[in-house]
């Protein structure tokens, strides 16, 4: 783990080498403007905390590069992939800490990005998240609904992940189900 992130911040320190004094927990380091590979490296960066299950410490990266995103007026017709993963890896990582309705709100904002941009490949994961915060939160018959809009929604992209909505759904029925 700790060398993997070595070499990214190795990386970053290369394409930004006044930024070597501060690392990304700093408000300093989002004084920078990103090129799309430095936001790249950023989410590498995510994905291997999230990995070592730093949930929570995933999320703040995570939220500093949406909010930076925001913050700069990033035009989200020329960045909308990027902005979508990280808006994907956000609601799963606040999900892993519990953080259900900032999930949703996320969320929304997502799908949101998805349809004005015309990119509507992480929809049905994103409406999967959903569920999975409705679930936790109790709301069952409205997270059953997502998660067989989702299960349709990824069959129809195409994305190869409806089965991971259909489970969900057949683990919150309580049996298994017939949608093929």
């Amino acid at each position: 783990f700790q060398q993997r992130m070595e070499r990214m911040l190795f990386i970053l320190r290369i394409t930004m080498p006044k930024t070597e004094l501060w690392s990304w927990e700093q408000d300093e380091f989002w004084k920078h403007f990103f090129t799309k590979t430095e936001m790249s490296v950023l989410m590498d960066i995510s994905d291997e905390i999230y990995r070592h299950k730093e949930y929570a410490k995933a999320v703040q990266l995570l939220e500093r590069m949406y909010s930076y995103y925001v913050r700069k007026n990033v035009a989200q017709e020329f960045h909308y992939k990027i902005t979508l993963l990280i808006v994907a890896r956000l609601t799963s990582a606040l999900l892993r800490c519990k953080e259900y309705e900032k999930a949703i709100t996320y969320i929304e904002q997502g799908i949101n990005i998805s349809f004005k941009c015309c990119n509507q490949s992480l929809v049905g994961g994103l409406v999967n998240n959903w569920a999975d915060a409705l679930e936790q939160l109790g709301q069952k018959k409205k997270a059953l609904e997502l998660y067989r809009l989702a299960y349709y929604y990824d069959k129809l992209m195409e994305s190869g992940y409806a089965q991971v909505s259909k489970a969900s759904y057949e683990n919150l029925l309580g049996r298994k189900v017939d949608w093929d």
